[in-house]
């Protein structure tokens, strides 16, 4: 008769977590997209809280809150200067970079930005290559905030009234440039001549080419 011997075979059992993985998006990236990369997870349906006076929404009841004060009028005074927030955040970045002298520098060029997320678009854009592309058209924008102000703009025919005026914009964050330019009388001077602008990017661009 033959030997036989008896082998006892142990497995370790292992726990496998589904993860919401940060993936490239195989349309963009695929033959023709030119090394265009753009971010995306996969969808997680959630609760979304809606502004009963406009098109804002968010997953944070707080931040319906806070957003809610901007329709109220509520603003948060700077205790150093003439500056008024439309909310407490607002209002603790205009300290940290007018008053406190806070930048955020790049550890890849010289650019310094003003705020942590300001800092993290500039390295998306200029280090990082990162688009979002329109699904709708040939556009591509370097933010998502960007993204969606060319789509309501140029496809769905959105526009922003000014309640103190006529004024139409196809944008939010063309409207409070409005609103702070022309009925806050928020200026921005130049610190190195008599120039003055009534938005902070033209302050910027003649600062760029004449300073």
């Amino acid at each position: 008769m033959s030997d036989f011997v008896l082998v006892k075979l142990e497995c370790d059992t292992v726990d496998v977590k589904e993860e919401n993985v940060e993936e490239e998006d195989p349309l963009i990236t695929a033959n023709g997209g030119k090394g265009v990369k753009r971010r995306w997870n996969k969808p997680i349906e959630q609760t979304r809280y809606q502004c009963n006076e406009c098109d804002y929404s968010s997953i944070r009841k707080n931040n319906l809150k806070r957003h809610k004060d901007i329709h109220d009028g509520v603003r948060y005074p700077c205790d150093q200067c003439v500056y008024a927030s439309s909310s407490v955040t607002g209002l603790k970045k205009h300290k940290e970079v007018k008053h406190k002298g806070i930048r955020h520098m790049c550890n890849q060029c010289e650019f310094a930005g003003s705020t942590a997320s300001i800092l993290r678009l500039h390295k998306e854009m200029k280090h990082e290559g990162i688009r979002y592309p329109c699904d709708v058209c040939d556009y591509a924008a370097t933010t998502m905030t960007t993204l969606k102000n060319h789509k309501e703009g140029k496809h769905e025919g959105i526009r922003y009234h000014c309640v103190q005026c006529e004024h139409v914009l196809t944008s939010v964050g063309g409207l409070k440039k409005h609103i702070k330019a022309k009925h806050e009388g928020v200026i921005y001077p130049c610190d190195q001549c008599k120039y003055i602008s009534s938005s902070s990017s033209n302050l910027k661009r003649h600062k760029d080419a004449l300073h």
